[in-house]
């Protein structure tokens, strides 16, 4: 599975992605905000924004524009609204992930903060053991 993150979905780069991934047969989990992707065009010579090629939308609902502050004498807002809302989910999802493999007695490999004094000996051992998977992609 992979998950992307685009909150218009409307750049080529995230659609790509998508698609490979779909082709070698991966499931793709779009992180997105529906309103805005919805007001823009693509970018992708498909004409498919993120939300179009996913297998499941996860909508964080932002703005059109991902920005929600205003100051009299500005044309533009400011102040994202994407990235707080974002990283919650994706750690509901890592929360939620660890939980379920815990339920069936599995225990997943979580990387641990490298500022304790054992943290980056115990990532290295999961890059060494888990590396190489990328390179079957």
């Amino acid at each position: 599975m992979m998950i992307i993150v685009s909150i218009s979905g409307r750049n080529a780069g995230v659609v790509d992605m998508a698609l490979e991934a779909k082709r070698i047969g991966m499931k793709v989990v779009a992180l997105t905000s529906l309103q805005f992707s919805e007001c823009v065009s693509s970018r992708h010579s498909s004409g498919k924004n993120l939300k179009d090629v996913a297998d499941c939308v996860i909508d964080i609902k932002c703005v059109l524009g991902d920005a929600c502050l205003s100051i009299e004498g500005m044309d533009a807002n400011f102040c994202g609204t994407s990235t707080v809302p974002g990283m919650f989910v994706m750690e509901s999802i890592v929360a939620r992930t660890v939980e379920l493999c815990s339920e069936r007695g599995v225990v997943p490999p979580v990387y641990v903060s490298s500022s304790l004094d054992k943290g980056a000996a115990i990532n290295d051992a999961y890059i060494k053991q888990y590396g190489k998977l990328t390179e079957c992609l």
